[in-house]
């Protein structure tokens, strides 16, 4: 049996609310509690998928785990190779500055990443002369070994991000974060840009890539094909909750909470699997200024009783590595994926 790889980077009880205001004077008119005591773990050389509908805060999650957005409570952990664990909860600037460097980010939007006026070999090697990594002939050695990384030609450093298609800039934009050789990498939605035809393409570079490089990814996204095939692990949010966490082809094959049966039974095809019986949710997503009282999935949920009305369900390990928001965790019949998944993430 092989040993559990050592948590690379751990949420513990993370909470971000921010702060409605509307009118002349901008006055306060409700809170929106983004993130409400998130934890999980990921473990290092791993791929843990975020998963959820649109407004959940799995995207805030990102940003607050890179320091983008900063933590109203909790703790997030990261083993830097040199100082060891870093809460970077009200770290010191200087220590931060330290964690940072083994820490990139991998935007939804290639074109909002990049500035247009900049060429890629001034792109790509921003982050190596802000940090004063290298210089001269070492930086522009480095550049080219970047491009050719992902897949471009060296040729194309002198270029601007108009002069590219959407996938070639969607690389520009990993070899950028790839500069200065992190551990982590956040990949906040990085394909749902992309076209179809060259999505699969650049799964299978950031696949390549965490090979070669023994990347760890926290893999953010809504399309749960994907991080069905990508995925190692997956962590389900709702309204600011985890709803479950567990071994990415656990989670398809058997859910253990309704509101992860119904996302899977909204895909009409994941990787060309058949489903079990269809479970699809009714009704509108509420408004995060106000959630439900009590599971915030009860008023969609089919198999909501009185106590899912009026009291929050905690997260429990209801079996061995398998979690679940759910007051009937334990005795629902919910339905996922009827077959294994295929062992490849994406066919090359």
């Amino acid at each position: 049996m092989t040993e559990a790889a050592p948590n690379l980077l751990e949420v513990r009880g993370v909470s971000k609310t921010f702060t409605l205001s509307a009118g002349l004077f901008r006055r306060d008119t409700g809170v929106v509690r983004a993130l409400d005591d998130i934890s999980f773990s990921v473990p290092a050389g791993s791929t843990v998928g975020l998963v959820g509908e649109s407004g959940c805060g799995k995207s805030t999650m990102g940003h607050v785990i890179m320091g983008g957005l900063k933590a109203d409570a909790g703790e997030i952990v990261f083993t830097d190779p040199e100082q060891g664990p870093v809460n970077l909860v009200g770290a010191g600037k200087q220590t931060l500055r330290h964690v940072r460097l083994n820490m990139q980010m991998i935007f939804q939007d290639p074109n909002a990443s990049l500035n247009p006026r900049m060429r890629l070999f001034d792109l790509i090697a921003e982050p190596l002369v802000i940090n004063k990594v290298l210089s001269g002939k070492a930086l522009e050695e480095r550049v080219v070994q970047l491009l050719e990384q992902v897949g471009l030609s060296p040729r194309y450093m002198f270029r601007h991000p108009h002069a590219l298609s959407g996938g070639q800039r969607q690389r520009v934009v990993i070899a950028r974060a790839l500069a200065l050789n992190p551990q982590l990498v956040v990949a906040d939605e990085p394909i749902s840009a992309l076209d179809v035809s060259i999505q699969a393409q650049t799964l299978n570079l950031l696949k390549d890539l965490q090979q070669e490089r023994k990347l760890t990814y926290l893999f953010i996204a809504h399309d749960l094909g994907v991080v069905n095939h990508f995925t190692d692990t997956t962590v389900v949010m709702y309204l600011g909750r985890v709803m479950e966490t567990g071994v990415t082809r656990e989670v398809f094959r058997q859910p253990l909470n309704p509101y992860t049966e119904a996302l899977i039974g909204s895909v009409p095809r994941i990787g060309g699997h058949k489903r079990g019986r269809r479970v699809v949710s009714t009704g509108e997503v509420p408004s995060a200024a106000k959630p439900p009282s009590g599971c915030h999935f009860h008023p969609r949920c089919p198999y909501a009783q009185d106590i899912c009305r009026k009291e929050v369900p905690a997260l429990r390990e209801i079996r061995p590595g398998r979690q679940s928001r759910c007051h009937f965790a334990e005795t629902l019949e919910l339905h996922g994926m009827t077959s294994e998944p295929a062992s490849a993430p994406v066919p090359h």
